[in-house]
């Protein structure tokens, strides 16, 4: 495809995508029309056209851009987040008022700092939109900055930026100078840039939540499907979470594959948890870690594997993963109809999602190197651990491949296939919803 032909292709999805926006709000010109065109609660169809018109127009810089202009985008990155820090150290943003405009001077005297410097630091951070000057002397908030108000972990996530990530990613030529192919985690680029021996990962504030999201997903399940009963399986921390489910009613619903129209979360361990504020058809188990998977008659069980982190390396999760899927073998080959459903959030192969999605992947995947000497998983990588378990009568086979629109998150589907089947199986592909 030739450079103009990419040029009409991606200004046709572009305009595309900004026609469904447009149509969403017919009456935009009205004082009413909505502060933020696609909020996060929107439509799927508005929040699936948002991603199609930035992944368009992050296709149409890569295309148009020179050299200067990398650079200077580069430069504006770099003081956009020393900005960021800037105020955040100053807890500046939490003096602005949400829905009104205020002035810079009371602001600057309220923080501790000069007028000058504010004026400046806000005149730069509204180039992007963060913040903004209604009139001369005066300061609002917009939709960008808000948020990072009213939720202070974005402020969290801009100042470890600044002050840990930022600062490390400096060092990578260092780190790989002084350690080469080293992948000990105190060996690295985090390492140099503050001058320890102590790894990431020991001075990390280990808060974790458990099985937190696994019933809040529950809920919108059986609300969503009413066939469903779920048991949800948690075990320690940082353990993987696995979810069975079970054909309970001929009564189920069209639009979900036959093998997943009911379920029940399975464990292993008599005990429950009972959260009755889940409702009559989710129960909370504790799982063992490694044993065996006793719900032999769910037609889905479903199996979330986390990301690496500085918490959690690559090694202790590929361990858990293969372990975990050897406690599914033997339900899944007493019942070959059922399927074992992976979800994760790899590192994609270049140039096979949208390139503001493979930037944000491959940047975690950089930061988690500079950080903790560790890498993001690769498809390959899980593909390879899946493929080798077996036992004397098959092994585990991928049967179909989803990947969300949205972000890198794809979805395996595992079968049991039984010797012979298995090397006649098709090659499954990867397919977007």
């Amino acid at each position: 495809m030739t450079s103009l032909t990419q040029l009409h292709a991606y200004t046709n999805e572009l305009v595309a995508a900004v026609q469904t926006v447009a149509e969403f709000y017919p009456n935009a010109n009205t004082p009413h029309s909505p502060s933020q065109l696609v909020p996060p609660d929107a439509p799927s169809e508005l929040r699936r056209a948002r991603r199609t018109i930035l992944a368009n127009v992050t296709k149409l810089k890569t295309l148009l851009e020179e050299p200067a202009d990398l650079l200077q985008q580069l430069a504006c990155q770099n003081q956009m987040l020393a900005c960021l820090q800037w105020l955040g150290e100053f807890q500046v943003l939490a003096c602005i008022p949400l829905s009104d405009s205020v002035s810079i001077k009371d602001i600057a005297d309220l923080s501790g700092v000069p007028e000058t410097h504010l004026h400046r630091v806000i005149r730069m951070t509204a180039t992007s939109g963060f913040l903004k000057e209604p009139q001369p002397g005066y300061v609002s908030h917009t939709n960008l900055s808000a948020p990072f108000v009213t939720k202070p972990l974005f402020l969290d996530a801009g100042m470890f930026l600044a002050k840990s990530s930022g600062l490390a990613s400096l060092q990578m030529a260092a780190a790989t100078q002084r350690f080469g192919k080293s992948n000990r985690p105190h060996e690295s680029a985090y390492s140099l840039a503050f001058n320890t021996s102590e790894t990431f990962q020991s001075v990390c504030d280990q808060r974790l939540k458990v099985g937190a999201q696994s019933p809040r997903i529950a809920l919108g399940l059986v609300e969503r499907y009413p066939a469903l009963q779920l048991i949800v399986q948690m075990s320690e921390p940082g353990l993987s979470t696995g979810v069975g489910s079970r054909q309970r009613s001929s009564n189920s619903t069209p639009s979900l594959p036959a093998s997943s129209r009911e379920g029940k979360w399975a464990s292993t361990s008599p005990k429950e948890v009972k959260l009755t504020d889940l409702g009559p058809r989710i129960t909370v188990q504790k799982r063992i870690p490694d044993s065996l998977q006793t719900v032999s008659d769910a037609a889905v069980y479903i199996v979330s594997v986390p990301s690496p982190s500085p918490t959690l390396s690559s090694h202790i999760i590929t361990e858990r993963l293969a372990s975990d899927l050897r406690a599914h073998l033997g339900v899944l080959r007493a019942n070959c109809s059922a399927t074992l459903i992976l979800t994760m959030c790899p590192l994609p192969e270049p140039s096979t999602v949208d390139p503001d999605i493979e930037a944000s992947a491959r940047q975690r995947d950089l930061t988690l190197f500079q950080l903790a000497n560790d890498h993001r998983l690769e498809l390959t990588e899980v593909e390879n651990i899946i493929n080798d378990i077996w036992d004397t009568m098959g092994r585990l086979a991928i049967v179909n491949k989803l990947r969300s629109w949205k972000d890198a998150t794809i979805a395996l589907g595992v079968k049991y296939q039984v010797s012979g089947n298995h090397q006649r199986k098709t090659q499954a592909t990867l397919s977007t919803v």
